[in-house]
């Protein structure tokens, strides 16, 4: 390190009014127990709302909506002959629906944990303060 830099880490939170190398050393070492980090968070899932938020997007899609509208039409078919007569078994529809979903999900899920171990490492990066 030379003379007159300062190694910040970025989550930590330092106040800017008049922040020179001296206020930002001794804010840096003055932090206490209770001061809060400003960690990096591009996250979109925790593991608990991971599947019901997940499944919920899926239905953003055309064609997931159209599969389940098909397959309540399909279930209607089966069971409540007096409106219509389905000519399918409506599980085959809902068991194709539902493993898209799932697989889907299952990437999405993937990808949010690759996130969530880059805002980690983004989180822990130095950053190299110099005076100018």
């Amino acid at each position: 390190m030379e003379d007159g830099e300062l190694i910040l880490y970025r989550n930590i939170p330092i106040e800017v009014n008049d922040l020179t190398l001296e206020t930002a050393s001794s804010s840096f070492l003055n932090l206490g127990k209770n001061s809060k980090r400003n960690a990096i968070r591009t996250t979109k899932y925790t593991w608990y709302n991971w599947l019901p938020k997940s499944v919920l997007q899926q239905f953003r899609r055309v064609a997931n909506a159209y599969f389940l509208g098909i397959s309540i039409l399909m279930i209607l078919g089966s069971y409540a002959t007096y409106l219509f007569r389905s000519p399918l078994d409506p599980f085959s529809t809902i068991a194709t629906l539902v493993m898209i979903l799932l697989i889907t999900s299952c990437k999405e899920g993937y990808e949010d944990l690759q996130r969530r171990k880059s805002d980690k490492v983004c989180t822990k990066l130095q950053l190299n303060i110099s005076s100018v």
